[in-house]
């Protein structure tokens, strides 16, 4: 697309990483649904807690990104979509129906993580999702970043911008299109906040930015590296707010 300002599409994508609206009993294990047959038997099994996967997945981290996207949705030129790496299902849109299920990628093997992305196709999936998009925001823990398998190779009109750990930096490939920002100690300190919350209470503080001065999302598309000043403004308004509260920043 020549003229992003026509159309800016931007794809943020998740993990499945934390806590469930459902968590039943009988919920789903992998031996549930990588076998296609015994898949549409525990989905009728399990029909009456089938929700939409942004549904879902309700850890504090999925909320504020959830919470950031209402910010921004409505604004004109811009298109927003959220998809998210399943260790159940794989890479899924954020409307896509998923039932309660329990596997776990942080206690696997670095082997065993491997095996579950190729079975899952976890980066050709994304690959052929994200392709499609002009920014592609990733925000999620080691276990399915390595899932990924980067680098995803896209076409130089599309923009990766991955939020971070200072531990997981080194498992980001570097490239001219490719943008790491390391959130950590010093964020942690200053926003008091928890860290798994951090990520998405960083992209939820960028939406705001957005909703207030809509030209600032093709700014970053021109310059992502832009993204640290943006921040750094809205953390000092934040600071300036004697009511500041970390869990309730911005009514959405």
């Amino acid at each position: 697309m020549e003229n992003k300002e026509s159309l800016l599409k931007i794809l943020i994508i998740s993990s499945c990483a934390g806590e469930k609206k459902y968590s039943p009993a009988n919920k789903a294990l992998s031996a549930d649904l990588d076998d296609f047959h015994l898949r549409q038997i525990k989905e009728k099994e399990l029909e009456t807690y089938k929700i939409p996967a942004k549904e879902m997945f309700l850890s504090s981290h999925n909320l504020k990104i959830l919470e950031g996207i209402k910010l921004i949705k409505d604004i004109p030129n811009i298109k927003i979509d959220l998809s998210f790496v399943s260790s159940g299902y794989g890479f899924i849109n954020s409307d896509d129906f998923v039932i309660p299920y329990e596997i776990n990628l942080p206690i696997m093997t670095k082997t065993e993580l491997d095996k579950r992305a190729d079975f899952l196709k976890i980066h050709e999936e994304a690959y052929y999702k994200a392709r499609n998009y002009d920014l592609v925001f990733f925000s999620m823990g080691y276990e399915y970043l390595r899932t990924l398998k980067l680098p995803l190779q896209f076409s130089d009109d599309v923009k990766q911008i991955f939020f971070t750990s200072p531990n997981n930096e080194k498992f980001i490939p570097k490239d001219k299109n490719t943008f790491v920002f390391v959130l950590g100690n010093e964020e942690l300190s200053t926003l008091k906040i928890q860290a798994n919350e951090l990520r998405g209470f960083i992209f939820k503080l960028l939406c705001k930015s957005i909703f207030e001065d809509n030209n600032i999302i093709f700014e970053i598309y021109k310059n992502p590296n832009s993204i640290n000043e943006i921040l750094k403004t809205e953390v000092q308004k934040l600071n300036k707010d004697d009511d500041f509260e970390q869990l309730s920043l911005f009514d959405s």
